[in-house]
């Protein structure tokens, strides 16, 4: 049983990227329909809400790179 697990390590690294990029899509998601609802006028929370999504933007596309082997 141990051999079994060990020999698909990999896998499971793979289903976990998956899922980390599956949560990061679903922060972005959120943090853009935040920023929907924020007034033009608000910006210090505009921009608040805007690096986050960056930030979050950026965690995605190194995650996504890593996988691709970039």
């Amino acid at each position: 049983m141990a051999l079994g697990v060990s020999g698909s390590n990999g896998g499971i690294g793979e289903v976990y990227r998956r899922v980390v990029v599956a949560d990061v899509d679903a922060g972005i998601r959120k943090y853009e329909h935040l920023l929907d609802g924020i007034p033009r006028d608000q910006e210090t929370a505009r921009v608040l809400y805007e690096t986050a999504l960056s930030g979050l933007r950026d965690l995605r596309e190194k995650i996504v790179s890593e996988q691709r082997g970039d």
